[in-house]
């Protein structure tokens, strides 16, 4: 369960030796969307895809332990299965999902589109929120605040300076 506790860490920016398995997931800075993006990082990390109960279990979760007894009820070899409900992307997800608050989930996700791309490139680079937040030379908690604000709260300055760090360059088209 080291690899979820890794997760839930970097997701949430929390220093991976505070989590404890009473570790509540919303103190912690969780929201619905955080949720949705551990339990696709889960699913990548164990090669395991969840159901739909099994879904909607894991993101009513309150604690880290409530994920971690979920995922020990698994058989051990799910793990390395690969179920057929997989999903093109988080939006399929949570169209798919029995989530209470779906719909309020997918506005989120519509609103941060252009800011999860700009997430995902950090992502494919190998760079973590530390080490991006050293090169644009700006504190983690700021970044975390960028990554997790909506596009309409992002400055064109921010995305330039966000792409130059990752050796890109920034192009707006119009169509």
């Amino acid at each position: 369960m080291k690899n979820l506790y890794s997760i839930i860490s970097q997701k949430l920016c929390v220093d991976i030796d505070k989590l404890q398995p009473n570790s509540n997931l919303e103190s912690l800075g969780a929201d619905s969307l955080d949720m949705v993006e551990i339990l696709m990082e889960v699913e990548d990390s164990y090669k395991r895809s969840f159901d739909s109960e099994e879904e909607e279990t894991f993101l009513k979760s309150l604690c880290v332990d409530d994920i971690v007894k979920l995922l020990k009820t698994f058989p051990v070899e799910d793990f390395y299965l690969t179920k057929s409900n997989q999903y093109n992307s988080v939006q399929d997800m949570v169209k798919n999902s029995r989530v209470e608050n779906r719909e309020d989930v997918l506005v989120m996700l519509d609103s941060r589109s252009v800011i999860s791309q700009m997430v995902a490139l950090r992502l494919r680079n190998g760079v973590s929120q530390k080490e991006m937040a050293k090169r644009m030379g700006i504190t983690k908690k700021k970044l975390r605040k960028i990554e997790e604000s909506s596009d309409e709260k992002l400055c064109v300055k921010t995305m330039i300076r966000y792409a130059r760090c990752l050796n890109y360059k920034l192009e707006i088209d119009f169509i």
